[in-house]
């Protein structure tokens, strides 16, 4: 459990990044939700999306072709 906790810290911010980004152009370059300072991975997980809000988060960033780095 360390390690996907040590996983998810060293990816988050680009993770958030990856989303915004998604976000911004599947909205058409309109930046409303963008703009509300909430990070978009709590809001997701706050979704009733459990548990598989995680798989929703890497479906997004690699669909996108961004990617996450390991670890370890």
């Amino acid at each position: 459990m360390k390690r996907w906790l040590q996983w998810y810290e060293e990816n988050k911010e680009r993770a958030e990044g990856y989303l915004r980004n998604t976000i911004y152009r599947l909205l058409d370059h309109k930046d409303d939700i963008l703009k509300s300072g909430t990070p978009l991975l709590n809001a997701i997980k706050d979704l009733d999306v459990s548990p598989h809000w995680l798989g929703y988060i890497l479906r997004a960033i690699y669909n996108s072709g961004g990617y996450l780095v390991p670890v370890w």
